[in-house]
């Protein structure tokens, strides 16, 4: 059974739900680099038990909070630890879901134009992923895009394309969900 579908500790959630307002609290301070450590730490530590599914949430949730103040190196470093927790669910099968596609191309997007060459890096490690990982309810364990997911190439082709690296954006348009985009 999956450890995340047990019924949660109301001491465990308390002190999920302060550390999440200590988090936030340093945000809002300005202390963007020791609200990431704490963050990361905790992950680590939420992982190590068993708890991935809040680890990932945790890394959705804060790396769109550190998009809205302009963080955009720690939003990608985050969204890249959620991909890997993704990749490595032991307990079950993992699989690409429509949720998971939305929330990487809302991540992904949270960093604008020419704000960090990492929102790269995590996008083309979700490119991977779903290139290797089955979609939600498919038979068998292989993905139907050995190219990677087409919506992830799409935001990655228009977001290149935005920074005016048509090369670039090329490539990935030619494997995006529809062909006009080219």
């Amino acid at each position: 059974m999956h450890q995340d579908s047990h019924q949660s500790n109301p001491i465990s959630q308390r002190s999920s739900m302060t550390t999440a307002a200590n988090i936030d609290k340093r945000i809002n301070r300005g202390q963007f680099y020791d609200a990431h450590q704490v963050l990361t730490s905790y992950i680590s530590r939420l992982t190590a038990r068993g708890k991935r599914d809040e680890a990932a949430s945790l890394c959705a949730d804060f790396a769109l909070k550190f998009a809205a103040k302009e963080q955009y190196g720690l939003t990608a470093d985050l969204a890249i630890t959620l991909i890997d927790l993704w990749k490595e669910e032991a307990d079950r099968l993992p699989c690409v879901t429509a949720e998971r596609l939305e929330t990487i191309v809302a991540l992904f997007q949270a960093c604008p134009p020419h704000s960090t060459k990492e929102k790269y890096r995590f996008i083309n490690k979700a490119i991977k992923w779903t290139s290797t990982t089955p979609l939600e309810g498919q038979e068998g364990a292989e993905s139907p895009y050995p190219n990677g997911h087409p919506m992830l190439h799409t935001a990655a082709g228009k977001a290149y394309w935005a920074e005016k690296d048509f090369g670039s954006a090329q490539l990935h348009l030619v494997f995006g969900k529809d062909g006009c985009d080219l």
